[in-house]
């Protein structure tokens, strides 16, 4: 819970300019997502990015709609929070265009908007047990093939400068956080 109340306060306590204000939030599956929403979304200050990692199925983005839409509390966002999901496993590259899918039919019902996707080629190899670095390229040019039919920007989450923001990311973690520019 320290964790999370640091990234409020950072949220709130700090003038980022311009920036763009990320929050890495759990993953659905870890069981901490949504204590991760309940507490961001009480903030005054909200960010304009959600990146959700590990992202296996679309009813785990139907699942983060509900609960997104639940702890803002009939709030107004002045704009859409952008959504970024990740792919790092292969149950979710197997579902990938399902869970884009998903995130444009459900999202703007409830003020969340697919902004990219990160492919985490370290992650996914790891997951599967492969080392050949040779598979991440086949397995980026399936990923590829998704971004590209729903003209999203892709983010290879494996290459930190190309991480999806050039600015402030907040991450929440068990053990604290962990902010990265």
């Amino acid at each position: 819970n320290e964790a999370r109340l640091r990234i409020v306060k950072t949220l709130e306590d700090f003038d980022l300019g311009p920036t763009e204000k990320c929050v890495r939030v759990n993953s659905v599956s870890s069981g901490l997502a949504e204590e991760d929403l309940e507490t961001l979304l009480q903030s005054r200050v909200l960010p304009s990015s959600l990146m959700l990692p590990k992202v296996e199925s679309p009813e785990e983005i139907q699942w983060f709609a509900d609960k997104f839409s639940f702890h803002l509390k009939g709030r107004k966002l002045e704009q859409p929070m952008n959504l970024i999901p990740f792919v790092e496993t292969a149950m979710g590259l197997l579902n990938f265009k399902a869970v884009c899918e998903e995130t444009l039919k459900v999202g703007p019902q409830v003020g969340l908007f697919l902004d990219a996707v990160v492919f985490g080629g370290e992650d996914f190899r790891a997951s599967i047990g492969v080392k050949d670095i040779s598979l991440s390229l086949f397995l980026c040019v399936c990923v590829y093939m998704c971004v590209y039919i729903f003209s999203l920007p892709l983010k290879d989450g494996h290459l930190h400068n190309n991480v999806y923001l050039p600015t402030m990311t907040m991450v929440f973690h068990d053990n604290g956080m962990d902010t990265t520019s």
